[in-house]
Formats: C-alpha cells, sequence, structure tokens
C-alpha cells in the first residue's frame, strides 16, 4: 500500500510487560509514544481501551511502518520493565502492509497475516469527523509556514524599494495591503497548526488514578489523589514526554512522601494522605505541581546521609544550609531511603 510505495519496513512488534510493573497501562503508553516518535503504528491489539481495564495482563501488539532495521527500533523502542520485546519484520508485500487483526488473544498461536484488513461501513463512519495526523506533518507544516513568514519579509523589502524607485502612492498602497493581508493569513495559519498539536493535559492526569490505587495498595497506604487543571493544553511533544517523570514524582510521593496510616495518626493527621497533581497557565507559561501532605523532606536527614555516601565530609555537611541541603536530592541515585524499596529504585532507573 501507501506505506511500502513510501519504502517503509512492516515490523511486528509483540510486548509483555514485567509483573513487577503494578501501572501496566501506563508501561504500554510509553512503549506506543517511543513507537511513534520512530515510525507510524499501523494496529494494536488489544486496542488501547483494554488497557485500562483490570483483566489487562501487559502483553499486546504492535503493527509498525518505520524506516529503520528491526535492530534500531528495538533500541528506540524499548523502555524499563519489559519481560518481552519481539520484533518480527514482515514480508514486504502491499497485502501485508496492513495486516489484519488477530481475532485470539496473545495466549493463542500468532495472527495470521494472510488477508487484507476491511472495515465494516459503521466503523468508517464513526471517523467522518476526525483526521488522524502524524505529529511529524504537523512538524513540516508549521516549518513550511516560517519559510512563508520570512518570504513575507522580503515581500515588505521589495515593497519599499519598489516606493523608493517610483514613488508611486497607488502601487505602494497596493502592495502594502496585498504585504499585510498575506502577513494575517499567515500568522493565523501558524496558530492553527500550533493549536492542533495542543492536547489537555487530562489525558495524562486522568490516569493517576489508578496509579496512585495501585501504588497505595501495594505500599500499604491510604491515599488519596485531587486532580485540578484538566483542560490546560499543552503541545503534544510535552504530554508525550510528561508521563514519566509524573509518575516518578508520584511514585516518590506513595512510596515516601505518604506516612503509613498508623504513623500520620500518631502525628494527628487524618489516616489518609492526599496527593495533588495541578496544572495552570501563568502568562505563556504552562506550571505542573506534584504536593503531598506527608512527612515532607527533613535537611537533617539529607546532611546526615550526603556524609555518609561520601558526597561531602561531615564537617561540610554540618555548615550546609537547609537550601543548600535540599540540593542533593536532585542528584541522580541519592536516596535518603534505606533500604531503597523495589519501587523507588526501578522509578530511578526509568528516569
Amino acid at each position: 500500500g501507501e506505506t511500502l510505495r513510501k519504502g517503509k519496513a512492516c515490523y511486528e512488534i509483540r510486548v509483555e510487560i514485567d509483573s513487577a510493573e503494578p501501572s501496566k497501562w501506563l508501561r504500554a503508553e510509553l512503549v506506543l509514544n517511543h513507537v511513534r516518535a520512530t515510525g507510524q503504528i499501523l494496529r494494536v491489539y488489544p486496542p488501547r481501551d483494554a488497557f485500562m481495564k483490570d483483566g489487562f495482563g501487559g502483553r499486546f501488539l504492535l503493527w509498525v511502518a518505520a524506516e529503520v532495521t528491526a535492530a534500531e527500533l528495538r533500541n528506540r523502542v524499548s523502555v524499563d520493565l519489559l519481560k518481552r520485546l519481539d520484533i518480527v519484520p514482515l514480508r514486504k508485500s502491499a497485502r501485508e502492509a496492513e495486516p489484519a487483526v488477530p481475532d485470539k488473544p496473545l495466549s493463542e498461536p500468532s495472527a495470521k497475516r494472510d488477508g487484507t484488513a476491511t472495515g465494516s461501513a459503521s466503523s468508517v463512519s464513526s471517523f467522518l469527523n476526525t483526521v488522524r495526523v502524524p505529529v511529524h506533518k504537523l512538524d513540516s507544516l508549521l516549518h513550511l509556514i516560517g519559510e512563508l513568514v520570512i518570504a513575507n519579509s522580503g515581500m515588505k523589502l521589495l515593497e519599499n524599494r519598489l516606493r523608493e524607485k517610483y514613488h508611486d502612492d497607488l502601487i505602494k498602497g497596493d502592495m502594502s495591503l496585498l504585504n499585510d493581508q498575506l502577513m494575517k493569513i499567515t500568522l493565523g495559519l501558524q496558530t492553527d497548526v500550533l493549536n492542533m498539536r495542543m492536547l489537555p493535559i487530562g489525558t495524562v492526569f486522568g490516569a493517576f488514578h489508578r496509579i496512585v490505587r495501585d501504588l497505595s495498595k501495594q505500599e500499604g497506604r491510604n491515599v488519596n489523589l485531587v486532580v485540578s487543571g484538566m483542560d490546560t493544553e499543552l503541545d503534544k511533544k510535552i504530554i508525550d514526554a510528561i508521563g514519566e517523570p509524573l509518575m516518578h514524582l508520584v511514585r516518590n510521593a506513595v512510596d515516601h512522601g505518604i506516612e503509613p496510616p498508623d504513623e500520620r495518626s500518631r502525628s494527628g493527621k487524618s489516616a489518609t494522605g492526599t496527593i495533588t497533581l495541578s496544572a495552570s497557565q501563568s502568562g505563556n507559561r504552562i506550571l505542573v505541581s506534584v504536593r503531598d501532605d506527608g512527612r515532607g523532606v527533613d535537611p537533617a536527614v539529607i546532611r546526615r546521609r550526603a556524609a555518609e555516601t561520601g558526597l561531602v565530609t561531615r564537617e561540610q555537611a554540618a555548615g550546609m544550609s537547609d537550601d543548600e541541603a535540599l540540593e542533593f536530592i536532585f542528584r541522580h541515585g541519592f536516596s535518603t531511603s534505606e533500604p531503597v524499596s523495589y519501587t523507588h529504585l526501578r522509578a530511578h532507573e526509568s528516569a
């Protein structure tokens, strides 16, 4: 088909997520994001809706078209906590460029690839009002608009040269009007394309209710998640990139910030802790924050731990201000936990 005419190879990717991953659906979305950055996803089985269901065991199939070798595809797609990642090149035939969706689960033999995928009229009609456009095509369009802005600036210079040479008010007026109209159209196009790339951060935030539920159960905590600013919009590339850093922060909040229920009760707190995910716009910036009402970070503990691990001497640690001590939490691998929990360790390895 069209994919093969563009010289792309087609691959079947079989993925199984490690059982140690409590939020398998988020790990699956991360794999999809890596694939999208490398090539074109032709089909996913089971459908992405199944990722969010309780019965999702972390196994799924992808059919991908990409202009890379199987080895390059593996390097780009591979993420942490994958038990299995099999990449099988498909024969380069028009019939197999878009393989049929298997009608059996992953536990069954490999899906047949000897038929052409077809869709019902109802499936077609459901997409009449929606067009899926790969991000790289929007990037290309945005680049062309940038070139148009430059060309428009050249037209403005030409207008000035014509005015100096001919001193014709009529020509000058018509040229100026045309240039202004072209610039207005160009800026409108630029704004529209940028808006096409914007997605509500709720597409990421909404997923964390299940993450917090799973992690709190795993760590023996009672945690309530509060989310605000779901409609705040971010560029598609930032939406794709922000999921894993947020997951790292939320894991730390549950694992190390929120205290066990009995400890919270002894300190006069509610037995249920609260994690707040929020997003808000400030001028041309978007502020995304993760807060919890747990024990917080004790600078004295950080000073002691920094000295114990040899990062500073005991004398240097004793002379640090609280702000200087807090800077250590941003160092890769630094932790005040002993022993480091498996969840925390895997989160650091993913960072």
